[in-house]
């Protein structure tokens, strides 16, 4: 510890002899601009309060932009769910469809099943134009994932 810091701790404990100057001593000071404070450096109140007001502006912009990046997250996350929603169904369906036609293909057992065959290709063909535009409506909804990139786009494009 240095000396004056020594000095300076002892003096704490012990009663100063003047607490303060004399009323005609106060008042000379004043008049002669003692007690101002003024910076010798660095800034000055007005150009500190611009910078404060700089600092807060920009705080504003970047909770905003934060704000607005979170908005975009919730909306891709429930975009993404709604992908995966439709994806499923479009796989049923697919699945569906492989099976008539599996069955389609078998060797034809009596005129029953084949009349059954024609019948379940007709519908499944009534059943495809339908999913045409849900099937692009998947693309779509895919494409729009990539583009704002997803962070999960992966899972997006193997389905």
């Amino acid at each position: 510890m240095s000396v004056d810091v020594q000095r300076h701790l002892e003096g704490i404990g012990r009663p100063r002899p003047v607490e303060c100057a004399p009323q005609a001593e106060r008042g000379h000071m004043a008049r002669e601009g003692w007690g101002k404070t003024r910076p010798h450096e660095g800034l000055g109140l007005a150009e500190l309060s611009q910078c404060w007001a700089g600092l807060e502006w920009a705080e504003a912009a970047r909770s905003q932009a934060l704000q607005q990046r979170l908005l975009q997250l919730q909306r891709l996350e429930t975009l993404a769910r709604r992908f995966q929603r439709k994806a499923a169904l479009r796989e049923s369906f697919l699945k569906g469809a492989e099976q008539v036609l599996d069955q389609a293909r078998a060797p034809p057992a009596s005129l029953a099943t084949v009349e059954a065959a024609v019948q379940r290709l007709g519908m499944l063909e009534a059943g495809i134009l339908p999913q045409e535009g849900r099937f692009q409506a998947l693309a779509e909804i895919a494409d729009i994932l990539r583009q704002e990139q997803y962070h999960s786009w992966a899972d997006v494009a193997r389905r």
